[in-house]
């Protein structure tokens, strides 16, 4: 799509006016305006996420560092149902104006309790962990204004890929380790 816009220009620019430069009545070329290809949302940006089984929990803040046009990484902290979560996220980033499409493969941690549901009066107390890694792979979509108010939608999934000792329910410490969710969230926030 960048490409076409490009050439696009390109050719109204230096392909045009030769074209044109002999013809009776010649005019100077009409320009096209490359405010439609700036990305707007290429720069650091700082927003709040919510969301359910996101990889910083169901409310956090994340800070985005862009490297490039094409790179981001976001780094962000939150609060999920089991207690305090953490994230790193690297973010391939295709974007057109105020348009990106985000693709995140990154590592997430915090506590995690297995989930159980019991209506018994003798229910074991489900597997929990202090501490459990996650790999998470995420898809998204940003929308940012000119003036770098940011909204994302985005949407993924996670797994287990370490974690330090169960206690609890020997069933559920036996499956915590590969244990996959899905999430999806919410951010909103602005470029720096």
């Amino acid at each position: 799509m960048k490409l076409v816009a490009l050439a696009a220009l390109v050719a109204t620019s230096v392909v045009a006016p030769l074209a044109h430069a002999d013809a009776p009545g010649a005019t100077e070329p009409v320009s096209i305006s490359t405010a439609s290809a700036v990305d707007y949302g290429a720069r650091s940006s700082l927003s709040v996420t919510t969301g359910v089984f996101t990889p910083v929990g169901e409310i956090g803040i994340e800070y985005t560092h862009n490297l490039n046009r094409y790179l981001e990484v976001g780094f962000s902290g939150g609060m999920g149902f089991t207690g305090p979560q953490a994230a790193v996220m690297p973010r391939l980033r295709i974007a057109h104006g105020g348009l990106a499409f985000l693709l995140g493969a990154g590592l997430s941690g915090g506590p995690y309790q297995a989930l159980d549901i019991c209506f018994d009066d003798g229910c074991e107390t489900p597997g929990s962990v202090k501490v459990a890694v996650w790999a998470n792979l995420e898809a998204g979509v940003q929308l940012t204004t000119e003036r770098g108010f940011l909204v994302k939608v985005y949407a993924g999934a996670g797994a287990i890929v370490a974690s330090s000792v169960c206690t609890g329910n020997p069933d559920d410490c036996m499956s915590i380790n590969g244990t996959t969710l899905p999430y999806f969230g919410l951010s909103i926030g602005h470029t720096l």
